[in-house]
Protein backbone atom coordinates (compact mmCIF):
# COMPACT_ATOMS: atom_id res chain seq x y z
CA UNK A 1 0.00 0.00 0.00
CA UNK A 2 2.81 2.29 1.05
CA UNK A 3 4.49 1.62 -1.93
CA UNK A 4 1.89 2.00 -4.14
CA UNK A 5 1.08 5.87 -2.50
CA UNK A 6 4.60 6.63 -3.31
CA UNK A 7 4.29 5.61 -7.18
CA UNK A 8 1.27 7.80 -7.67
CA UNK A 9 2.83 10.81 -5.64
CA UNK A 10 6.00 10.49 -7.61
CA UNK A 11 3.89 9.93 -11.06
CA UNK A 12 2.23 13.22 -10.05
CA UNK A 13 5.66 14.98 -9.16
CA UNK A 14 7.66 13.99 -12.53
CA UNK A 15 4.36 14.68 -14.71
CA UNK A 16 3.51 18.39 -13.91
CA UNK A 17 5.27 19.17 -10.31
CA UNK A 18 8.50 20.64 -11.92
CA UNK A 19 6.53 23.63 -14.11
CA UNK A 20 4.55 24.06 -10.73
CA UNK A 21 7.76 24.28 -8.48
CA UNK A 22 8.85 27.11 -10.92
CA UNK A 23 6.52 29.02 -11.19
CA UNK A 24 5.40 28.73 -7.57
CA UNK A 25 8.61 30.40 -6.62
CA UNK A 26 8.94 32.78 -9.36
CA UNK A 27 5.59 33.99 -8.32
CA UNK A 28 6.78 34.04 -4.40
CA UNK A 29 9.98 36.35 -4.98
CA UNK A 30 8.12 39.07 -6.85
CA UNK A 31 5.33 39.19 -3.88
CA UNK A 32 8.65 39.90 -1.28
CA UNK A 33 9.11 43.44 -2.64
CA UNK A 34 5.47 43.88 -3.20
CA UNK A 35 5.53 43.76 -6.70
CA UNK A 36 3.28 42.40 -9.52
CA UNK A 37 4.64 40.46 -11.65
CA UNK A 38 1.61 39.32 -13.95
CA UNK A 39 -0.68 36.54 -12.89
CA UNK A 40 0.21 32.90 -10.83
CA UNK A 41 -0.07 30.85 -13.95
CA UNK A 42 -1.25 27.93 -11.47
CA UNK A 43 -4.21 29.80 -10.54
CA UNK A 44 -5.00 32.24 -13.39
CA UNK A 45 -7.31 30.10 -15.25
CA UNK A 46 -9.59 30.17 -11.66
CA UNK A 47 -9.28 33.65 -11.32
CA UNK A 48 -10.77 34.10 -15.26
CA UNK A 49 -14.17 32.97 -13.50
CA UNK A 50 -15.64 36.12 -11.12
CA UNK A 51 -17.89 33.45 -9.78
CA UNK A 52 -15.25 30.62 -9.06
CA UNK A 53 -13.70 31.32 -5.43
CA UNK A 54 -17.22 32.16 -4.36
CA UNK A 55 -19.08 28.79 -5.44
CA UNK A 56 -20.86 30.54 -8.31
CA UNK A 57 -19.49 28.50 -11.43
CA UNK A 58 -22.40 25.74 -10.24
CA UNK A 59 -25.16 26.87 -11.59
CA UNK A 60 -28.79 25.61 -12.06
CA UNK A 61 -27.92 23.25 -15.42
CA UNK A 62 -25.79 21.35 -13.39
CA UNK A 63 -22.54 20.84 -11.33
CA UNK A 64 -19.29 22.22 -13.14
CA UNK A 65 -21.60 24.31 -16.15
CA UNK A 66 -20.35 28.13 -15.36
CA UNK A 67 -22.40 30.75 -17.41
CA UNK A 68 -19.17 32.31 -18.63
CA UNK A 69 -18.87 31.54 -22.37
CA UNK A 70 -15.44 30.31 -23.19
CA UNK A 71 -14.31 29.26 -19.43
CA UNK A 72 -12.93 25.70 -18.60
CA UNK A 73 -15.98 25.29 -16.51
CA UNK A 74 -18.14 25.76 -19.68
CA UNK A 75 -16.59 22.78 -21.28
CA UNK A 76 -17.67 20.29 -19.05
CA UNK A 77 -20.93 18.80 -19.57
CA UNK A 78 -23.68 18.58 -16.07
CA UNK A 79 -22.82 15.47 -14.30
CA UNK A 80 -19.43 14.13 -15.96
CA UNK A 81 -18.10 13.08 -12.52
CA UNK A 82 -14.88 15.72 -13.01
CA UNK A 83 -14.33 18.49 -10.12
CA UNK A 84 -14.26 21.73 -12.06
CA UNK A 85 -12.00 24.57 -11.35
CA UNK A 86 -14.30 26.07 -8.75
CA UNK A 87 -15.27 22.77 -6.69
CA UNK A 88 -12.75 23.35 -4.16
CA UNK A 89 -13.22 25.02 -0.72
CA UNK A 90 -12.33 28.15 -0.24
CA UNK A 91 -10.52 28.57 3.17
CA UNK A 92 -8.65 31.67 3.07
CA UNK A 93 -4.85 31.85 2.00
CA UNK A 94 -3.60 29.96 5.58
CA UNK A 95 -6.10 27.65 6.03
CA UNK A 96 -6.67 26.53 2.09
CA UNK A 97 -4.21 23.85 2.69
CA UNK A 98 -5.45 22.11 5.42
CA UNK A 99 -8.59 22.30 3.68
CA UNK A 100 -7.44 20.38 0.56
CA UNK A 101 -6.45 17.80 2.83
CA UNK A 102 -9.41 16.84 4.11
CA UNK A 103 -12.05 17.77 0.94
CA UNK A 104 -9.00 15.25 -0.75
CA UNK A 105 -9.11 12.70 1.63
CA UNK A 106 -13.32 12.95 1.86
CA UNK A 107 -13.11 12.68 -1.63
CA UNK A 108 -11.15 9.45 -2.14
CA UNK A 109 -12.76 7.53 0.81
CA UNK A 110 -16.61 8.28 -1.20
CA UNK A 111 -14.44 6.47 -4.48
CA UNK A 112 -13.24 3.48 -1.72
CA UNK A 113 -16.93 3.57 -0.76
CA UNK A 114 -17.87 3.35 -4.30
CA UNK A 115 -15.22 0.89 -5.22
CA UNK A 116 -16.62 -1.44 -2.48
CA UNK A 117 -19.94 -1.15 -3.71
CA UNK A 118 -18.45 -2.37 -7.37
CA UNK A 119 -17.23 -5.36 -5.16
CA UNK A 120 -20.65 -5.79 -3.40
CA UNK A 121 -22.21 -5.94 -7.38
CA UNK A 122 -20.06 -9.27 -7.76
CA UNK A 123 -22.32 -11.28 -5.64
CA UNK A 124 -25.61 -9.69 -7.03
CA UNK A 125 -26.25 -6.62 -4.44
CA UNK A 126 -27.17 -4.43 -7.01
CA UNK A 127 -29.06 -4.32 -9.81
CA UNK A 128 -28.57 -7.55 -12.51
CA UNK A 129 -27.24 -4.77 -15.34
CA UNK A 130 -24.80 -3.56 -12.79
CA UNK A 131 -23.78 -7.52 -11.91
CA UNK A 132 -23.15 -8.74 -15.36
CA UNK A 133 -21.17 -5.10 -15.84
CA UNK A 134 -19.07 -5.93 -12.66
CA UNK A 135 -18.19 -9.09 -13.91
CA UNK A 136 -17.65 -8.25 -17.73
CA UNK A 137 -14.58 -6.13 -16.11
CA UNK A 138 -13.41 -9.17 -14.03
CA UNK A 139 -13.35 -11.34 -17.45
CA UNK A 140 -11.42 -8.30 -19.09
CA UNK A 141 -8.87 -8.38 -16.38
CA UNK A 142 -7.85 -11.95 -16.71
CA UNK A 143 -8.27 -11.72 -21.00
CA UNK A 144 -6.53 -8.49 -21.09
CA UNK A 145 -4.73 -8.03 -18.24
CA UNK A 146 -2.21 -5.05 -20.01
CA UNK A 147 -5.00 -2.57 -21.02
CA UNK A 148 -7.10 -4.25 -18.32
CA UNK A 149 -4.71 -2.59 -15.21
CA UNK A 150 -3.52 0.74 -17.34
CA UNK A 151 -7.59 1.29 -17.23
CA UNK A 152 -8.15 0.37 -13.55
CA UNK A 153 -4.59 3.14 -12.98
CA UNK A 154 -6.24 5.66 -15.03
CA UNK A 155 -9.64 5.27 -13.51
CA UNK A 156 -8.49 5.38 -9.79
CA UNK A 157 -6.02 8.26 -10.29
CA UNK A 158 -8.46 10.37 -12.51
CA UNK A 159 -9.53 12.77 -9.67
CA UNK A 160 -6.22 12.97 -7.81
CA UNK A 161 -4.47 14.00 -11.49
CA UNK A 162 -6.68 16.40 -11.88
CA UNK A 163 -6.66 18.14 -8.36
CA UNK A 164 -3.08 18.33 -8.72
CA UNK A 165 -3.22 20.16 -12.14
CA UNK A 166 -5.19 22.12 -10.53
CA UNK A 167 -3.07 23.05 -7.93
CA UNK A 168 -4.49 21.60 -4.69
CA UNK A 169 -1.83 19.13 -4.16
CA UNK A 170 -2.40 18.56 -0.66
CA UNK A 171 -6.21 17.77 -1.64
CA UNK A 172 -4.41 15.39 -4.42
CA UNK A 173 -1.79 14.15 -1.50
CA UNK A 174 -4.48 13.28 0.72
CA UNK A 175 -6.49 11.57 -1.73
CA UNK A 176 -4.13 9.14 -2.64
CA UNK A 177 -4.60 6.80 -0.06
CA UNK A 178 -8.16 5.49 -0.04
CA UNK A 179 -8.18 5.64 -3.63
CA UNK A 180 -5.59 3.45 -4.06
CA UNK A 181 -7.14 1.33 -1.27
CA UNK A 182 -10.46 1.46 -2.90
CA UNK A 183 -8.48 0.58 -6.56
CA UNK A 184 -6.88 -2.94 -4.65
CA UNK A 185 -9.49 -4.01 -2.09
CA UNK A 186 -12.40 -2.28 -3.74
CA UNK A 187 -14.00 -2.71 -7.36
CA UNK A 188 -13.50 1.44 -8.19
CA UNK A 189 -11.64 -0.60 -11.61
CA UNK A 190 -14.47 -2.54 -12.11
CA UNK A 191 -16.91 -0.47 -13.92
CA UNK A 192 -14.11 1.19 -16.23
CA UNK A 193 -13.39 -2.42 -17.22
CA UNK A 194 -16.71 -3.32 -17.65
CA UNK A 195 -16.78 -0.27 -20.33
CA UNK A 196 -13.81 -1.67 -21.83
CA UNK A 197 -15.00 -5.10 -22.43
CA UNK A 198 -18.51 -3.43 -23.32
CA UNK A 199 -16.21 -1.88 -26.19
CA UNK A 200 -14.17 -4.29 -27.12
CA UNK A 201 -17.34 -6.72 -27.42
CA UNK A 202 -18.77 -3.83 -29.74
CA UNK A 203 -15.69 -3.43 -31.94
CA UNK A 204 -15.18 -7.20 -32.28
CA UNK A 205 -19.19 -7.25 -33.76
CA UNK A 206 -19.78 -7.32 -37.26
CA UNK A 207 -18.59 -3.98 -39.27
CA UNK A 208 -21.68 -4.81 -41.62
CA UNK A 209 -23.88 -5.47 -39.42
CA UNK A 210 -25.55 -1.80 -39.61
CA UNK A 211 -25.79 -2.34 -43.76
CA UNK A 212 -27.05 -5.64 -44.07
CA UNK A 213 -29.66 -5.19 -41.61
CA UNK A 214 -30.60 -2.03 -44.01
CA UNK A 215 -30.13 -4.35 -47.27
CA UNK A 216 -32.75 -6.75 -45.81
CA UNK A 217 -35.22 -3.99 -44.53
CA UNK A 218 -35.51 -2.36 -48.01
CA UNK A 219 -35.71 -5.94 -49.71
CA UNK A 220 -38.51 -6.28 -47.43
CA UNK A 221 -40.04 -3.44 -48.54
CA UNK A 222 -40.15 -4.05 -52.21
CA UNK A 223 -42.05 -6.93 -51.25
CA UNK A 224 -44.33 -5.58 -48.95
CA UNK A 225 -44.83 -2.41 -52.04
CA UNK A 226 -45.40 -5.00 -54.59
CA UNK A 227 -47.76 -7.09 -52.30
CA UNK A 228 -49.83 -3.90 -51.45
CA UNK A 229 -50.20 -3.12 -55.55
CA UNK A 230 -51.73 -6.67 -55.91
CA UNK A 231 -53.91 -5.66 -53.16
CA UNK A 232 -52.24 -8.54 -51.16
CA UNK A 233 -52.96 -7.28 -48.06
CA UNK A 234 -52.04 -10.20 -45.85
CA UNK A 235 -48.70 -10.55 -47.57
CA UNK A 236 -47.85 -6.78 -47.99
CA UNK A 237 -48.34 -7.35 -43.89
CA UNK A 238 -46.20 -9.81 -43.46
CA UNK A 239 -43.30 -8.38 -45.41
CA UNK A 240 -44.07 -4.87 -43.35
CA UNK A 241 -43.53 -6.46 -40.44
CA UNK A 242 -40.11 -8.18 -41.32
CA UNK A 243 -38.52 -4.65 -42.89
CA UNK A 244 -39.55 -3.23 -38.97
CA UNK A 245 -37.82 -5.99 -37.94
CA UNK A 246 -34.77 -5.42 -39.92
CA UNK A 247 -34.81 -1.43 -39.52
CA UNK A 248 -34.72 -2.37 -35.57
CA UNK A 249 -31.68 -4.63 -36.28
CA UNK A 250 -29.57 -2.16 -38.70
CA UNK A 251 -30.72 0.68 -35.70
CA UNK A 252 -29.31 -1.40 -33.11
CA UNK A 253 -26.03 -1.85 -34.98
CA UNK A 254 -25.28 1.36 -36.01
CA UNK A 255 -25.93 2.61 -32.40
CA UNK A 256 -23.03 0.21 -31.75
CA UNK A 257 -21.20 1.77 -34.49
CA UNK A 258 -22.26 5.16 -35.45
CA UNK A 259 -20.01 5.58 -38.50
CA UNK A 260 -21.47 7.80 -41.35
CA UNK A 261 -21.84 5.29 -44.23
CA UNK A 262 -24.34 3.14 -41.06
CA UNK A 263 -25.91 6.25 -40.50
CA UNK A 264 -26.97 7.18 -43.69
CA UNK A 265 -27.94 3.40 -44.60
CA UNK A 266 -30.13 3.05 -41.68
CA UNK A 267 -31.72 6.36 -42.37
CA UNK A 268 -32.64 5.72 -46.42
CA UNK A 269 -34.20 2.06 -45.11
CA UNK A 270 -35.95 4.46 -42.20
CA UNK A 271 -37.62 6.47 -45.09
CA UNK A 272 -38.30 3.40 -47.09
CA UNK A 273 -40.25 1.44 -44.62
CA UNK A 274 -42.36 4.71 -43.49
CA UNK A 275 -43.16 4.53 -47.67
CA UNK A 276 -43.81 0.52 -47.37
CA UNK A 277 -46.48 1.72 -44.80
CA UNK A 278 -48.08 4.28 -46.04
CA UNK A 279 -48.11 1.77 -49.23
CA UNK A 280 -49.74 -0.84 -47.47
CA UNK A 281 -53.03 1.80 -45.88
CA UNK A 282 -53.13 2.73 -49.74
CA UNK A 283 -53.61 -1.30 -50.28
CA UNK A 284 -56.09 -1.13 -47.68
CA UNK A 285 -58.49 1.32 -48.82
CA UNK A 286 -58.46 0.39 -52.37
CA UNK A 287 -58.98 -3.30 -52.28
CA UNK A 288 -62.29 -2.06 -50.19
CA UNK A 289 -62.36 0.59 -53.48
CA UNK A 290 -62.15 -2.17 -56.33
CA UNK A 291 -65.01 -3.85 -54.74
CA UNK A 292 -67.68 -1.71 -56.88
CA UNK A 293 -67.58 -1.08 -60.10
CA UNK A 294 -67.06 2.47 -60.11
CA UNK A 295 -64.32 1.90 -57.63
CA UNK A 296 -62.22 -0.42 -60.77
CA UNK A 297 -63.07 2.25 -63.08
CA UNK A 298 -61.30 5.37 -60.43
CA UNK A 299 -58.12 2.29 -60.31
CA UNK A 300 -57.87 2.45 -63.97
CA UNK A 301 -58.13 6.22 -63.76
CA UNK A 302 -55.43 6.07 -60.68
CA UNK A 303 -52.89 3.70 -63.13
CA UNK A 304 -53.32 6.35 -65.82
CA UNK A 305 -52.59 9.58 -64.68
CA UNK A 306 -50.39 8.11 -61.58
CA UNK A 307 -51.68 10.84 -58.90
CA UNK A 308 -49.72 11.10 -55.45
CA UNK A 309 -52.22 9.93 -52.68
CA UNK A 310 -51.25 11.25 -49.38
CA UNK A 311 -53.09 10.01 -46.49
CA UNK A 312 -52.94 12.25 -42.73
CA UNK A 313 -55.33 12.95 -40.11
CA UNK A 314 -57.44 15.87 -40.55
CA UNK A 315 -57.78 18.16 -43.35
CA UNK A 316 -60.78 16.31 -45.15
CA UNK A 317 -60.59 14.52 -48.93
CA UNK A 318 -59.62 16.71 -51.65
CA UNK A 319 -57.52 16.96 -55.12
CA UNK A 320 -55.19 19.37 -56.03
CA UNK A 321 -54.02 19.80 -59.50
CA UNK A 322 -50.81 21.60 -59.25
CA UNK A 323 -49.15 18.88 -57.49
CA UNK A 324 -51.41 15.98 -59.03
CA UNK A 325 -52.08 15.01 -55.68
CA UNK A 326 -54.97 13.52 -53.63
CA UNK A 327 -55.18 14.17 -49.84
CA UNK A 328 -57.41 11.45 -48.08
CA UNK A 329 -58.45 12.33 -44.57
CA UNK A 330 -57.53 9.43 -41.92
CA UNK A 331 -60.58 10.26 -39.33
CA UNK A 332 -63.03 8.34 -41.43
CA UNK A 333 -62.85 4.53 -41.54
CA UNK A 334 -61.62 2.86 -44.38
CA UNK A 335 -65.22 2.48 -46.05
CA UNK A 336 -64.94 5.95 -46.00
CA UNK A 337 -61.70 6.55 -47.47
CA UNK A 338 -62.44 4.10 -50.14
CA UNK A 339 -65.33 6.17 -51.36
CA UNK A 340 -63.60 9.53 -51.21
CA UNK A 341 -60.79 8.38 -52.98
CA UNK A 342 -63.33 7.21 -55.96
CA UNK A 343 -64.64 10.84 -55.52
CA UNK A 344 -61.46 12.76 -55.82
CA UNK A 345 -60.30 10.40 -58.83
CA UNK A 346 -62.88 11.28 -60.69
CA UNK A 347 -61.15 15.18 -60.08
CA UNK A 348 -58.02 13.47 -61.30
CA UNK A 349 -59.99 12.64 -64.63
CA UNK A 350 -61.70 16.11 -65.26
CA UNK A 351 -57.91 17.80 -65.02
CA UNK A 352 -56.10 15.44 -67.07
CA UNK A 353 -58.77 15.05 -69.70
CA UNK A 354 -59.69 18.57 -69.74
CA UNK A 355 -63.36 18.31 -68.65
CA UNK A 356 -63.14 20.46 -65.86
CA UNK A 357 -62.86 24.27 -65.56
CA UNK A 358 -60.50 24.68 -63.00
CA UNK A 359 -58.12 26.58 -64.96
CA UNK A 360 -60.29 28.78 -66.65
CA UNK A 361 -61.53 31.22 -64.40
CA UNK A 362 -60.42 34.64 -66.11
CA UNK A 363 -62.38 32.73 -69.23
CA UNK A 364 -65.42 32.03 -68.03
CA UNK A 365 -67.91 34.45 -66.36
CA UNK A 366 -68.34 33.96 -62.81
CA UNK A 367 -71.77 31.92 -63.01
CA UNK A 368 -70.21 29.73 -65.99
CA UNK A 369 -67.62 29.22 -63.61
CA UNK A 370 -69.66 28.14 -60.31
CA UNK A 371 -71.55 26.04 -62.51
CA UNK A 372 -69.04 23.87 -64.13
CA UNK A 373 -67.30 23.60 -60.79
CA UNK A 374 -70.49 22.41 -59.16
CA UNK A 375 -71.14 19.71 -61.55
CA UNK A 376 -68.11 18.44 -61.50
CA UNK A 377 -68.22 18.09 -57.32
CA UNK A 378 -72.10 16.23 -58.26
CA UNK A 379 -70.79 13.80 -60.32
CA UNK A 380 -68.33 12.92 -58.12
CA UNK A 381 -71.22 12.76 -54.82
CA UNK A 382 -73.14 10.89 -57.34
CA UNK A 383 -70.10 8.09 -57.41
CA UNK A 384 -69.97 8.50 -53.81
CA UNK A 385 -73.94 7.00 -53.88
CA UNK A 386 -73.54 4.21 -56.60
CA UNK A 387 -70.28 2.87 -54.88
CA UNK A 388 -71.92 2.87 -51.38
CA UNK A 389 -75.09 1.21 -52.63
CA UNK A 390 -72.64 -1.36 -54.35
CA UNK A 391 -70.40 -2.53 -51.16
CA UNK A 392 -73.66 -2.02 -48.81
CA UNK A 393 -74.85 -4.68 -51.21
CA UNK A 394 -72.05 -6.70 -50.10
CA UNK A 395 -72.62 -6.84 -46.59
CA UNK A 396 -70.21 -3.90 -45.51
CA UNK A 397 -71.84 -1.57 -42.81
CA UNK A 398 -72.02 2.15 -44.98
CA UNK A 399 -74.23 4.35 -42.92
CA UNK A 400 -76.98 6.12 -45.31
CA UNK A 401 -76.67 10.24 -46.01
CA UNK A 402 -79.12 12.58 -47.27
CA UNK A 403 -77.46 12.76 -50.67
CA UNK A 404 -78.10 8.88 -51.08
CA UNK A 405 -81.95 9.31 -50.36
CA UNK A 406 -82.04 12.28 -52.45
CA UNK A 407 -80.33 10.68 -55.52
CA UNK A 408 -82.26 7.33 -54.46
CA UNK A 409 -85.71 9.00 -54.54
CA UNK A 410 -84.96 11.13 -57.75
CA UNK A 411 -84.15 7.82 -59.62
CA UNK A 412 -87.01 5.81 -58.43
CA UNK A 413 -89.59 8.49 -59.68
CA UNK A 414 -88.12 9.13 -62.65
CA UNK A 415 -88.04 5.22 -63.75
CA UNK A 416 -91.62 4.86 -62.61
CA UNK A 417 -92.23 7.96 -64.38
CA UNK A 418 -90.77 6.23 -67.83
CA UNK A 419 -92.53 2.92 -66.66
CA UNK A 420 -95.51 4.54 -66.64
CA UNK A 421 -95.22 6.30 -69.62
CA UNK A 422 -94.38 3.52 -72.04
CA UNK A 423 -97.40 1.75 -70.25
CA UNK A 424 -99.74 5.03 -71.54
CA UNK A 425 -98.47 4.89 -75.35
CA UNK A 426 -98.11 1.24 -75.72
CA UNK A 427 -94.46 1.27 -75.93
CA UNK A 428 -92.46 -2.41 -75.50
CA UNK A 429 -90.94 -2.44 -71.65
CA UNK A 430 -87.60 -0.99 -71.08
CA UNK A 431 -84.89 -3.52 -70.15
CA UNK A 432 -82.03 -2.47 -67.21
CA UNK A 433 -80.12 -0.30 -69.22
CA UNK A 434 -82.54 2.25 -70.15
CA UNK A 435 -84.31 2.03 -66.80
CA UNK A 436 -80.79 2.46 -65.21
CA UNK A 437 -79.59 5.47 -67.58
CA UNK A 438 -83.51 7.18 -66.88
CA UNK A 439 -83.04 7.06 -62.87
CA UNK A 440 -79.26 8.15 -63.41
CA UNK A 441 -80.16 11.01 -64.85
CA UNK A 442 -82.68 12.38 -62.60
CA UNK A 443 -80.65 10.92 -59.72
CA UNK A 444 -78.02 13.66 -60.66
CA UNK A 445 -80.39 16.33 -61.63
CA UNK A 446 -81.20 15.80 -58.05
CA UNK A 447 -77.76 16.51 -56.39
CA UNK A 448 -76.90 19.14 -58.93
CA UNK A 449 -79.76 21.16 -57.51
CA UNK A 450 -78.54 20.40 -53.99
CA UNK A 451 -75.30 22.02 -55.29
CA UNK A 452 -76.99 24.99 -56.63
CA UNK A 453 -79.32 25.32 -53.75
CA UNK A 454 -76.00 26.07 -51.27
CA UNK A 455 -76.96 22.35 -49.31
CA UNK A 456 -73.73 21.12 -49.62
CA UNK A 457 -70.18 21.77 -47.94
CA UNK A 458 -66.81 21.22 -48.52
CA UNK A 459 -64.97 18.65 -46.33
CA UNK A 460 -62.70 21.05 -45.88
CA UNK A 461 -62.57 22.82 -42.90
CA UNK A 462 -64.76 25.75 -44.30
CA UNK A 463 -68.41 27.10 -43.31
CA UNK A 464 -69.02 28.10 -46.84
CA UNK A 465 -71.29 25.78 -49.56
CA UNK A 466 -70.05 25.30 -53.03
CA UNK A 467 -71.51 27.93 -54.35
CA UNK A 468 -69.66 30.22 -52.40
CA UNK A 469 -66.43 28.58 -51.85
CA UNK A 470 -65.99 28.42 -55.71
CA UNK A 471 -67.59 32.49 -55.86
CA UNK A 472 -65.02 33.34 -53.83
CA UNK A 473 -62.11 31.45 -55.42
CA UNK A 474 -63.28 33.15 -58.96
CA UNK A 475 -63.07 36.82 -57.27
CA UNK A 476 -59.80 36.08 -55.68
CA UNK A 477 -58.17 34.93 -59.06
CA UNK A 478 -59.97 38.02 -60.96
CA UNK A 479 -58.86 40.01 -58.33
CA UNK A 480 -62.50 41.25 -57.18
CA UNK A 481 -62.22 39.67 -53.87
CA UNK A 482 -63.55 41.92 -51.36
Amino acid sequence: MILLVAIVTGALVTSVLPAQITDRIGAAVCRVPGEDCGPDRTTASQSDDPGAERGEAEGPAGRGQADAPGGDAAETPAGDGEEGKGDYWSCGWFGQTACDMVQGFGRGAKEAFDGAAGTACLIHICSHSGFKHSWGGVKQLFTDPGDSLKAMWDDSTKGIREDWKNGHEASAMTRTIPSVFGMIFGGKGLNKLGDLAKARKAAKADPHAAKTASESAKAAVRRAEDAAAKFDIKGAEAALKEAEKHLRDAEKATKRSPTNQNLYDTAVARERVAHARTALVDARVRSIMVKTAVGRQAQKILDRYKPNVVYRRGGGGFYTSSNNTIYIDTRWSQNRQAVVLIHEASHVEFQHTGRTVNGRARELSRSDYVEGMLREEAHGRVLEVEANRELREQGLKIPRNTHESIYEDAYERAVKAADQESKDHGWPPMDQVERSQIGKRAGTKAILDEYRAGRVRPSIATDQPYTEYYGAAWDRINGTAP
